[in-house]
């Protein structure tokens, strides 16, 4: 009985989009000051990266990091050509330990992402700190990879 749960949980994850294969201890968490200094640094040793926003798409247009990504965690696997090209991605999400955030990182790193870091307070701990935002629809710039936001 306790094999046919371990079963039908393990089933359930995957058809969520969850993988057994990661989990919360393999994601690596950068607080704002770390994690603009990896992408502003990886950019500048001519990395490309990137912020990722996996929020809704009417979240990111009313508050995101300036030249985010918005890359939802239902679309990722069929962005993963697009998404492998990036040597760095730090994404975020609206607050702390958020679940869609943590997913996000997860997908990213099973199709192949080589660097992938959470932003530890998502959306949050940025305002917080003072960092700059977007919102509306985006400028040229945005999206870009390089941009520190």
């Amino acid at each position: 009985m306790v094999a046919l749960h371990a079963c039908l949980l393990l089933l359930g994850l995957s058809l969520a989009g969850c993988s057994n294969r990661t989990s919360d201890r393999d994601i690596a968490l950068l607080g704002v000051d770390d994690a603009r200094d990896v992408i502003g640094g990886a950019a500048r040793a001519d990395r490309r990266t990137a912020w990722v926003d996996p929020r809704t798409a009417s979240d990111w247009l009313t508050e995101r990091i300036p030249g985010a990504l918005h890359v939802p965690v239902g679309t990722m696997r069929d962005r993963a050509a697009e998404l492998r090209a990036y040597d760095v991605l730090v994404i975020y999400g609206r607050g702390y330990k958020d679940p869609v955030a943590y997913a996000g990182a997860k997908v990213l790193g099973e199709i192949g992402v080589p660097d992938v870091q959470v932003l530890e307070g998502g959306l949050t701990a940025w305002t917080n700190a003072g960092r700059p935002v977007a919102s509306g629809s985006p400028t040229p710039d945005e999206g870009r990879a390089g941009t520190s936001g």
